[in-house]
Parts: C-alpha cells; structure tokens; sequence
C-alpha cells in the first residue's frame, strides 16, 4: 500500500511539520533558550481592579529566573519581557509579542526553543462579527483584557480585548517562524467573563458601561489572515501551542489572601507544581493534575502537545516517568502498619487482568517490590503485594510502577521468525533481568503467527497476518539499527494491533454503549461540502485532491452524555496519534440525545491528506472510544515509530488522585480510511 499519506492539522501547506525523521535540535543548557512574556494587570483604567495579578506575573518571572538548583528554570533575564499594569495596554501586548517572540534574533528554531506567554488579569467572552461562511458552534469570542480597555476618545471609541483568534494567529506565525513549543498559561476566565474573585472572581461585570458589546469584523485584520477569524484558544486540536488556564469553560478563577499577600489559586498552586519536580519530564498534562480543584474552578489543560514534556524538554530532570502508585487510603490499616494495597490508574480497557504484574521502581529505577492486580475495573486497577513479598518493605515517596507481565492472552502477540532470520537471537534470547517485558511469543510455524519477520538485505521485512491488517498491505520495513532494540519494535507492534482490535466483549464487567457514530466530510471554509463519507461498512474511500480539507463529527444518539477519544492508526510506521480528547474531566462534551462533537471543523483546523510520490493508494484506521466516564487513555498514544531507535514505551500520566464511583460504560468503533490517486 506504500507508505501512509502525510496529515497535516494546519490550513497552510507551507507549515513546517516535524516528521519522524527530523534531525534533533541543537542542545543548550536548561534556560538558555526559554523565552517569555509575562504580563500582570491589577489596576484596570476602566474597569474592576484585581489584588494579585501582579503578584502572579512576578512570582512567575522570578520562578523562570531562578537557578536550576534552587528549582527554577534558569532563564537570564533578558529573555523575559514583564509588562505589569500601565505598560500592559493592548498596543504593547502586541507589539511585545511581536518584538520577544516573533522577530526576536535571539530564539533559533534548530535550538528547539521554549516560548512561553504568560497573563493574569480579565478576561471575557464578547460576542463578535463573523462571516456568514463560517460553521460555528457560537458567535462569541474569548478575549484578554488590556489595562486600557474602554473608551479612548470623545467620539467613544473602543480599546477593544485581544480576541482569542488573534492571539491563536499571532501564535501560529510564531510556531511557524521559531517552533510549536509555546506554552500559554492564563489565570483569568473564559466563558462569561474572566475574572477572579478574593473571595473575587478576575470577571469585569457585563453590567459595566465601558463594556464594547461586540468585537467589530475587521479587528486586528491587518495581523491576521481571512481564515484565522474562527480560531479558539480553547480547541483540544490546537498544534501551535499547549494551553494551561485556571479554569474550564463557563467556570471563574479565583484570587485568595495568602498570609499578607493576594494570589491567583491557579498559578500560586502552578508554581508550587512546577518546583515539586514529582518526575522528570513532566508533560504538561501532569502538572496540571497537580493543581487542586477549588470552588468550582477546575484547571484546564489543551492542545494537541498538552502530553508531550513541559516548555518541550527544558525543565530540569530528576527522575523517571512512569505510572504513579496510589495508596489506598480508604482502608484503614493499623498505627505503624504499612500499606498493603494500591491503585494506578489504567484498567481493562488498557488490558489489564486480574494476577497482571507490576515492579515497582524508586526515582533512581531501583527494584522495590512487586504488585498484582486484585481488582480490575475499566479505568483503574487495585494491586496488593505478592505474598514472597516481604510486607515489611516500605515503598518511598514518589514511587512509580510498570507492568511486569500482563496475564493477558489478548495482550500478547504471537512472532515467527526462521532459523535463517539474522536476529533471532536478539529477538528471543532471555531477558537481561526478568522484569524486562516482552509482549510477544514465539510460535512454531507462521501458520500460528500474526507477524512474520524475514531478512531483505539491509532491512526487515514485517509480513502480517492479521485480518484487520492485511487489509492495509501484506508487509512493511524497516531498518534496524541496534539488535537489541528488535524486542522493542515487537512490543510496539503488539501495543498497535491490541488497541487497533480492542472493543467491547462479554467479559467485560461493564454495560456497552451503542448509539454513537463518526462522520466525515469534505470542507469548505469549514463548512461541508458532501455527504458523510463514511458507508454503512466503516470504511472511507476517497481521492486524493490538491488542497482538500477534511472534518470530522462524532455524534451521540444514545442516552447518555459521553467522553469521546479519536486516535488515528498509522498501519506502515505503526504510530497512534491522539485527534481528539475531552478538554474536561468533570464535564462530557458528547451530549446525549443527538448531541455531536466536531473535530477539524467549526474553528479547529481542518486535515489535509496527501499520498507520498509514487505511491497510488494508503489506507489507515480511525478507532472511538467512548465512555459514560472521564478515562485516562493517552497511554494509547504511540506517536513514536517502534522501528524508531529512540523508541520506548512510556508510562501513564500522573493523575491526581480521584476516588472512583462506578465502573463506567464503553464502547468503541473502527473506520478504514483509504485514499488513492484519481
């Protein structure tokens, strides 16, 4: 079938898309290439004044340029532009944001930097002129208020907020110009105002006479281009930039009193997050799961990159990644007695079984102990110590876990190789140590197999015998660099195809969900232009075509609110790419009762499919879980190649802990994609 057509997620073909084959940047030091705009706003001309949205600007400037060693970032301080209250008018925003990020000499994209944009102050939601050509879910727009927002001349002109699609703009001109490693943190509001309470909410009052009513068409125009106006902060979809904001849609950030001083609950609980440093490499995700919730205030975290490793790769590292180990604290055991039992987070639908075994490993990857899994539920699993444990040994702090041996038949893939096959050895051999895991047997014959692997010169041949498969092309290559990454490849391969095939069975222990389905179409300006082109098979077959965008809507006919995830399966280099995930853990996005969400279209941007040269037709899978519940399925994600030599699998994603209520429902569904030349 050849090799699977590109993807690109942005509406410009000129857009710079890493691939797997991309050289690696050029290394620095930790702060060297972090740059940041930190802005605070307290006293508004116009509207309500804040207490400690100066506070948070400075506390995060000075945790960006404090050493290392001493748990900050160590950022120099020319790399940081601070505009706090009378220097934060709108003109200056942007003009900063042009002058630090944009044009700045000093951020080379071969050094892969860090770009961070940082605000706290208002925020609101306006309702704002848009082109009729447009499908959106609403006519309103998130904004960031300047210290000058309001009236400016006799005439009652306007200083109007930043919109959000004007900053997402200027952050696509950046990604585009320097890199998409830009992080925005917001401690204010969206949806309703964005304000915050001391006991105040960061809200400025719609009631307020020097509110503009609606943000004019031709705003900002000359910054952006016609096909940015749609574009949301918000969207989960996002490439260009990884969003953390004190909270989700339709909720108020709050500012407290903190011994003597007045701080923003999300970024004095950020930093405070930041400086813990529970793990190395923490993504973006993990830290905002460190913050806890208050008074209806739930963080947010969004954009494609929110699992990939915080101010991408230039926070200090300290120990490793893996699942985090949750004592049971419910149970109650004796004064002086040690934990027995234990919760981690991933369940049955990531294959987990009960007597599946986990290690557990200190920070330094030392052996502790080993757990098994007592009790299996969809979205987490209860582990208990092995009884030639000795239960005098304690577990330490920050302890994590990794499966040692699933106990699932399904998990497991079934190899042959041929006596005369190079690397059989490698592939086969014993473990170093009895914890490395090997998702994979050897069988016999290839009559029993499901992969086949065969020499062909300087590469290796991967012929497939699954059904599902087959169907995407008999065979794939690779080279392979170091033999003893082969068992790797094997364990990344049996990941792809569990999760490919993974659905819904009579031993669940759960209720299965029908009623939900996925459609795509063709777009126009984001609105579609055919019908749904997915068949009554699952499959979509379509030609490729210069420019064409595509979109996608999941829709929900059953009687249940849901949480649905899309990932994309790459069958040559056997990759998984999330497309979509819940922005919230508390609230479904997929209501019930022909409810829908929209993913590539109605201010996303939309996918772009071509074919590589030479290559007349690819086919690829689209696979949706849904739940009743909020489930932690990144771990699916694989968006390194197995035949990568940087390849390995990573643990989950810290999680805050979260007492469980009910076993949740599921289910799921598999679409072909298939595209070929006309």
């Amino acid at each position: 079938m050849g090799i699977l057509w590109s993807i690109f997620r942005f509406p410009f073909r000129k857009w710079h898309v890493p691939s797997d084959n991309e050289p690696l940047a050029v290394e620095s030091s930790a702060g060297e290439d972090i740059f940041a705009l930190v802005i605070g706003i307290n006293k508004y001309t116009h509207i309500s004044r804040l207490g400690g949205a100066v506070n948070d600007a400075v506390a995060f400037k000075n945790f960006l340029v404090t050493p290392c060693d001493k748990r900050g970032l160590g950022v120099p301080r020319d790399n940081i532009c601070l505009l706090l209250d009378a220097d934060a008018t709108r003109s200056r925003i942007l003009e900063k944001f042009t002058s630090c990020f944009i044009n700045n000499p000093k951020i080379k994209r071969d050094r892969n930097p860090a770009m961070i944009f940082f605000f706290a102050g208002h925020g609101q939601r306006v309702r704002a002129e848009v082109r009729n050509d447009y499908e959106l879910n609403d006519r309103e727009v998130e904004v960031i208020c300047p210290v000058d927002l309001g009236p400016t001349t006799a005439e009652e002109k306007y200083v109007h907020g930043i919109p959000d699609y004007v900053l997402v703009g200027l952050l696509r001109q950046l990604a585009q110009k320097k890199g998409p490693n830009i992080t925005v943190i917001l401690d204010s509001c969206f949806s309703g105002g964005m304000g915050r309470k001391v006991g105040t909410e960061r809200t400025p009052q719609r009631s307020s006479p020097f509110l503009p009513d609606m943000i004019p068409l031709n705003l900002d125009s000359a910054l952006l281009e016609a096909s940015d106006k749609t574009s949301n902060i918000w969207t989960s979809a996002s490439d260009s930039h990884v969003l953390l904001a004190a909270c989700g849609h339709k909720q108020t950030a709050w500012e407290l009193v903190y011994g003597s001083d007045t701080r923003g609950h999300f970024t004095k609980n950020l930093i405070e997050a930041l400086e813990a440093r529970i793990v190395e490499n923490p993504t973006c995700e993990q830290i905002i799961n460190r913050i806890p919730e208050w008074n209806g205030q739930n963080p947010h975290c969004g954009g494609l990159r929110r699992n990939q490793v915080i101010f991408g790769g230039r926070y200090p590292v300290t120990g490793r990644q893996a699942m985090e180990l949750l004592p049971l604290n419910e149970l109650q055991f004796p004064a002086g007695a040690l934990p027995q039992w234990y919760r981690v987070m991933m369940g049955s639908v990531e294959g987990v079984v009960p007597g599946s075994k986990f290690s557990v490993h200190s920070r330094d990857d030392t052996l502790v102990c080993m757990l098994v899994a007592a009790a299996v539920r969809v979205n987490e699993t209860i582990l208990k110590r092995l009884d030639i444990d000795d239960p005098a040994i304690p577990i330490p702090e920050g302890a994590c876990v990794k499966v040692a041996k699933w106990n699932n038949t399904a998990m497991i893939l079934k190899v042959y190789a041929p006596p005369d096959f190079t690397y059989k050895n490698a592939l086969f051999g014993s473990a170093q140590d009895s914890f490395q895991r090997r998702d994979f047997v050897e069988v016999v014959t290839p009559k029993k197999a499901e992969i086949v692997f065969r020499n062909a010169g300087t590469e290796i041949v991967v012929e497939r015998f699954t059904s599902t498969m087959m169907e995407c092309g008999s065979e794939t290559r690779f080279i392979l660099h170091d033999p003893a990454h082969l068992p790797k490849v094997v364990n990344g391969i049996a990941h792809f195809n569990y999760f490919l095939e993974r659905n819904w069975g009579k031993h669940e222990n759960t209720g299965q969900l029908t009623g939900f389905s996925l459609e795509m179409y063709r777009l126009q300006q984001w609105q579609r232009v055919n019908c749904n082109m997915i068949d009554t098979q699952g499959e979509a077959n379509f030609h490729e075509v210069d420019g064409a965008e595509y979109g996608f809507i999941i829709k929900n006919d059953s009687t249940h609110d849901l949480f649905p995830y899309l990932f994309y399966f790459n069958t040559v280099r056997y990759t998984i790419q999330c497309w979509y995930s819940p922005e919230s853990k508390q609230v479904a996005p997929l209501k019930k009762n022909d409810g829908e969400v929209r993913v590539g279209m109605g201010g996303e941007d939309p996918f772009e499919f071509t074919l590589p040269p030479k290559t007349a037709s690819s086919s690829g899978f689209l696979k949706l879980f849904v739940s009743t519940h909020y489930l932690e399925l990144d771990w699916i994600r694989q968006e390194t190649s197995p035949f990568d030599p940087t390849f390995a699998r990573t643990g989950r994603l810290l999680r805050k802990y979260e007492k469980l209520e009910q076993a949740p429902n599921w289910g799921a569904l598999k679409v072909k994609l298939t595209m070929t030349l006309k």
